[in-house]
């Protein structure tokens, strides 16, 4: 999940030259995948960040990780929407690519996020991490924190025009982490018939036997850092809290937003026009790499993290449901 956070690049004052403006990372940000309510297995990729990261920028790329987690080239994405005034929230379509050049991206599909399944919200004192820009050495890394605070209303932010229920994180944070995806832990049983010489019951049957599957859900996305030292430098180390904006805000407004619906008909509609003259998109968590060709408006094709399927089958299972599980060692 490390290869799952972009970065979002843009100009900032340089630190050397008077009234000079440098060009380098400034925050973080993510994948969403929406699938197509037409064509099965097609997605339409969306860059997330939050808003206030691109105030006083005119000129937005995005870097993300390749499958093997080295950056690619960055791409430019000028085309934002904000779906709610409210919201620290800035949406963008992953952009379309030359003919014939081919991408393939870690992203996370918007019905993977809580609520999902009998996940239905955060836990308090939940293990969280969240991915993104260590400013200071400008690469992608993994931070933790832990659920302090849980459908938070009425915070004051650094912003003060954004108004948002929120999660708060005890954890610590540089500059360059806003706009990061957060992830909770979590631990599922796993029960299966054994084939071992496990006691058998009274009735003869073999007992089930299993382990815990630890498991992540995306959560939400790391908006702000409060700080004991306010004005403290955006590079040194900040102890305190962290300010989470809830996923169900961000699905709700992707989903909900007109103007990113347009986006996603239009994504079905090329892809309609298309389909005679390259092959169906797949999912690579069900395909190879090899798959993500499509005709010439070719759209990078985001990748479904691995582990995103099993979860996906294990919480819509009812733990009721599971076999004899009074009865396992």
């Amino acid at each position: 999940m490390l290869y799952s956070a972009v970065q979002i690049i843009g100009d900032m004052d340089s630190t050397t030259a008077p009234y000079a403006r440098v060009r380098t990372p400034i925050a973080s940000g993510f994948i969403i995948d929406v699938p197509s309510d037409v064509h099965d297995n097609l997605t339409t990729g969306f860059v997330v960040t939050a808003a206030h990261n691109l105030k006083g920028q005119t000129n937005i790329q995005f870097q993300a990780p390749g499958p093997d987690g080295t950056l690619m080239p960055p791409l430019a994405v000028n085309d934002w929407v904000f779906p709610s005034e409210s919201l620290d929230l800035a949406v963008a379509q992953v952009p379309y690519l030359p003919a014939g050049e081919k991408r393939l991206y870690w992203s996370w599909r918007i019905d993977m996020m809580i609520p999902v399944g009998h996940i239905e919200t955060v836990g308090l004192g939940s293990p969280i991490f969240y991915v993104g820009l260590l400013a200071p050495l400008e690469r992608l890394m993994a931070r933790s924190g832990t659920i302090g605070a849980v459908d938070q209303f009425g915070i004051e932010h650094e912003y003060p025009e954004y108004d948002y229920p929120c999660h708060l994180v005890d954890c610590r944070s540089y500059g360059g982490f806003s706009g990061s995806p957060c992830y909770m832990l979590f631990q599922l049983p796993g029960l299966e018939r054994s084939a071992d010489p496990l006691p058998p019951t009274i009735a003869g049957e073999m007992r089930p036997h299993g382990a815990m599957m630890n498991g992540a859900i995306f959560c939400g996305m790391f908006t702000e850092h409060l700080t004991d030292a306010p004005g403290t430098d955006s590079q040194a180390s900040r102890y305190g809290v962290g300010v989470m904006l809830r996923s169900q805000e961000i699905r709700e407004a992707i989903l909900g937003d007109k103007d990113l619906s347009k986006k996603r008909k239009q994504a079905d509609e090329d892809f309609t026009k298309d389909k005679s003259s390259g092959p169906k998109l797949r999912s690579a968590s069900r395909a190879g790499l090899g798959d993500s060709v499509r005709g010439n408006a070719s759209k990078p094709l985001s990748i479904d993290l691995p582990f995103e399927d099993a979860v996906k089958t294990l919480l819509s299972v009812d733990p009721a449901d599971l076999p004899d599980g009074d009865e396992s060692p």
